[in-house]
């Protein structure tokens, strides 16, 4: 489940031929796909009115996530199935529009994962908490305007601010087994990369109860899609 508390691989491979005689070349194009379902987010407006906003990252960028193994249940490994959700969905992803890996700072971190047993790491800035209780809950906060999402205030004693942007709840007590636990993980990545909605058919991994073991190739062309759309909500 993605939202703003203010409610209110195969890497494509580019073939230049060099001619021995002088030809006219256009600029290099990326194909327009068209989404499998609706990616938008949607938001209820300072004026009590919903609009549907694109956000995901800048194109290039690569998100850097702080997996928290604070109160890990047994054999439940956070960190080896974010890793792999990160696998499964840069292999969507031909043109490197965005990218992630772990990093074991929350100083340096964009997003964190933790279980919902796990205390937070960060605050919720102006938004307040609003999640519903969910197996996953990908929590940011948009500012007032809705042109971006504001950074979550580090809950250290340092006083040191990081440049968290997206926070993310797992609650391993609703995940079947393994493979649905993983599912789970990889579905909220898909909300972090910038798939704001929900799949409406059963087998996608962004389906509202994920248990697919990656994303399917509709999900995988929303997920070009979106991130090849102007953006709204900068992250």
């Amino acid at each position: 489940m993605a939202g703003s508390a203010r409610r209110a691989g195969a890497l494509g491979t580019l073939m230049l031929a060099t001619a021995l005689v002088a030809a006219a070349c256009d600029s290099p194009m990326i194909p327009v796909e068209t989404a499998a379902y609706d990616p938008t987010l949607t938001v209820l407006d300072t004026n009590n009115t919903f609009v549907d906003l694109i956000y995901h990252w800048p194109v290039g960028k690569t998100i850097r996530i702080f997996v928290d193994t604070t109160a890990q249940p047994a054999g439940a490994d956070l960190r080896s199935a974010v890793t792999g959700g990160i696998g499964k969905w840069a292999g969507t992803l031909y043109f490197r529009e965005t990218g992630a890996a772990l990093t074991g700072s929350t100083l340096t971190a964009d997003v964190i994962f933790h279980f919902s047993t796990a205390p937070m790491l960060v605050g919720t800035g102006a938004c307040g908490a609003a999640a519903t209780p969910a197996g996953g809950v990908t929590y940011f906060c948009a500012s007032q305007n809705f042109d971006s999402v504001e950074t979550l205030p580090r809950l250290a004693l340092d006083g040191v601010e990081g440049h968290v942007k997206i926070d993310v709840t797992i609650d391993r007590s609703r995940a079947a087994d393994d493979a649905q636990f993983r599912a789970l993980v990889a579905h909220e990545l898909g909300h972090v990369f910038g798939i704001g909605k929900h799949s409406p058919t059963r087998t996608d991994l962004m389906f509202g109860a994920p248990t697919a073991a990656g994303p399917t190739d509709r999900d995988a062309a929303t997920l070009r899609f979106a991130l090849h759309q102007p953006v709204d909500l900068r992250l």
